[in-house]
């Protein structure tokens, strides 16, 4: 596959995308008739790339047209990965890609490679809705392949082009460990062990389980010195909580931020099709004991619609235990190319 744009507001970029039995390719050629005012700042991985010149490729492995994984390079070749579901943030887990980049006479050029073991398809898939998309700092709008017609981008999922005849592998399941031990000394001696485990169940859902984590050398987001009559949410990098973090029915129902304390886990999360679910328990002994669990299933309906339920609960020693159900619904539907929406739940508490 090749595709070319030529719109006279931007620059011209080229772009040739392939793939092999383990592998997906895309090279990109940037046109720029000002390379002297390409940015390219950022230097840390996964970090913010907004104001950079980069160019990604956004997939559909599922083919359902409601989620997507985004690989990003920026001119400088910093990477930016983002995988369906919130899959953490850690190479050990989730696999590794490759790119590269290089300053032309006339530009920039990247090459992307990413091995199919990173993307969650079902087996025996065989198309990959995919769009292409290169975004330049000083402009406002990116340039995106295929187009996306005005109007269209409440939903932008739905222009995702088929790249058809790719039949990658079935990689059958293996468990990943990640161990961990942790010894300080000085007035005292202290020995910590703990040990995260993920099993995928199959190529679409995945089961984690931890035992005594260690998240106290974990960078968490940092919040900021505003103050608020409202609790503030922060993402949550704990890796066993960041884990598909992103098939939870409802953030704010359910806030892993509230868990503080963890001896034991145990959660399975993944899209299978068109159904979502989302399921964990914890549990910490000791003086600040702690409890909870939370289980989401969620059923798209078409491009637009879907269906849900959640059920959640948290005990805490010396307090009164609380749990939260809810039933919601979205229907959507197009009308004169515009996207319109009802939505609705029912939560209850005791």
């Amino acid at each position: 596959y090749r595709f070319r744009t030529a719109d006279p507001v931007h620059e011209q970029t080229e772009a040739w995308i392939c793939a092999d039995k383990n592998q997906l390719y895309i090279a990109f050629h940037c046109q720029d008739s000002h390379p002297d005012l390409i940015r390219a700042h950022e230097t840390q991985r996964e970090g913010n790339i907004d104001q950079d010149d980069y160019v990604g490729l956004a997939i559909d492995t599922q083919g359902t047209r409601r989620n997507v994984s985004q690989f990003s390079v920026t001119a400088r070749g910093t990477q930016l990965t983002q995988l369906e579901g919130g899959t953490a943030e850690n190479l050990a887990w989730a696999g590794d890609w490759t790119a590269a980049t290089k300053r032309v006479a006339d530009g920039w050029t990247a090459e992307i490679s990413i091995p199919f073991t990173m993307l969650r398809y079902p087996r025996g898939a065989s198309n990959f809705p995919l769009v292409l998309l290169r975004q330049i700092a000083r402009e406002t709008n990116p340039e995106i392949w295929p187009d996306v017609p005005l109007g269209g981008d409440s939903n932008p999922l739905q222009y995702l082009n088929d790249f058809l005849g790719v039949q990658p592998p079935y990689y059958p399941p293996h468990l990943l460990f990640l161990p961990y031990t942790l010894t300080t000394s000085g007035k005292t001696t202290a020995l910590r062990t703990g040990l995260d485990v993920k099993y995928p169940i199959s190529t679409t859902l995945t089961g984690v389980a931890t035992l005594f984590p260690d998240f106290e050398t974990v960078e968490q987001a940092v919040q900021d010195l505003s103050f608020s009559y409202t609790e503030k949410y922060l993402p949550d990098r704990r890796p066993f909580f960041a884990e598909g973090n992103g098939f939870w029915q409802d953030s704010f129902l359910f806030y892993s931020q509230r868990i503080a304390n963890v001896d034991e886990g145990l959660k399975v999360v993944g899209k299978q099709g068109r159904t979502t679910i989302a399921a964990l328990g914890t549990n910490a002994d000791g003086a600040n004991g702690q409890s909870a669990f939370f289980t989401s299933v969620t059923q798209d309906m078409g491009l637009f619609s879907n269906v849900g339920a959640a059920v959640l609960g948290t005990n805490l020693d010396g307090q009164p235990a609380n749990r939260v159900a809810q039933i919601n619904g979205s229907f959507g539907w197009k009308q004169n190319g515009r996207q319109m929406s009802l939505n609705g739940n029912a939560t209850d508490s005791w």
